[in-house]
C-alpha cells in the first residue's frame, strides 16, 4: 500500500509545481496535469479503499478451548460458539471470484482516459464459515492465498475437534 499512496502523491503535486518542470508552463492547456491529478487521487482513492480492507479483513485469533471456540480480531471479534452448538460439516473453506477494486485495473482505467471498461476485477478470495445453530457465520476473508492455507488448517481443526468429541461421546463405556 506503500506504493499507491507515494504515487498518488506524487501525481498529484506534479500539475501543482510546474515551475520546477521546464518546457511544461502550459500543462493545464494540454489537458496534461488533469490527467497527472486524476492518476493521483485514483491511487490515493485505490489506498483509502486498501486500507480499510485491511482492517476488516484483519487476520482473526482463532482459539479453541474446552468449552467451544472463540474469535479475537476482525469481522468476528468476541465470537464465541460452544462445541454442542456446531452443525455437520462444522467449518469450510470457500472459494469464490468477487469484483473487486485492483490497482493494475485502476491504472488501466485511467491511463485509456476511461475507456477500458472497469477499474474493477475478477479476484479469488477465500471465506471461512462456520456452521452452528443452524447458521453459517462468516469467521474470516481473504484474498491472499497464504491466509488460505491458515483458514483450511483452521477448517480442519475444527472439524476434527468436533468428529474426535462425538467419536467420544458416541463410545459406549469401558468398566474399570
Amino acid at each position: 500500500m506503500p506504493i499507491p499512496i507515494g504515487l498518488g502523491i506524487g501525481f498529484i503535486t506534479v500539475p501543482l509545481t510546474p515551475s520546477l518542470h521546464p518546457g511544461y508552463q502550459h500543462w493545464a492547456d494540454y489537458g496534461v496535469a488533469g490527467i497527472f491529478f486524476l492518476v493521483g487521487l485514483t491511487c490515493l482513492a485505490y489506498s483509502a479503499f486498501h486500507a480499510y480492507q485491511a482492517v476488516v479483513r484483519r487476520a482473526s485469533d482463532l482459539v479453541l478451548t474446552t468449552s467451544g471456540i472463540r474469535l479475537k480480531g476482525s469481522r468476528g471479534r468476541g465470537t464465541k460458539v460452544g462445541w454442542n452448538e456446531l452443525d455437520p460439516p462444522y467449518a469450510d473453506v470457500q472459494e469464490v471470484v468477487e469484483r473487486q477494486l485492483t490497482v493494475v485495473g485502476t491504472l488501466l482505467f485511467v491511463f485509456s482516459r476511461f475507456s477500458a471498461g472497469s477499474p474493477i476485477r475478477n479476484v479469488t478470495v477465500w471465506k471461512l464459515w462456520l456452521f452452528a445453530s443452524g447458521q453459517r457465520r462468516l469467521l474470516a476473508k481473504s484474498d491472499r492465498e497464504d491466509e488460505a492455507r491458515s483458514m483450511e488448517a483452521a477448517a480442519q481443526s475444527i472439524v476434527s475437534v468436533e468428529e474426535g468429541r462425538r467419536y467420544v461421546a458416541q463410545a459406549p463405556a469401558v468398566p474399570v
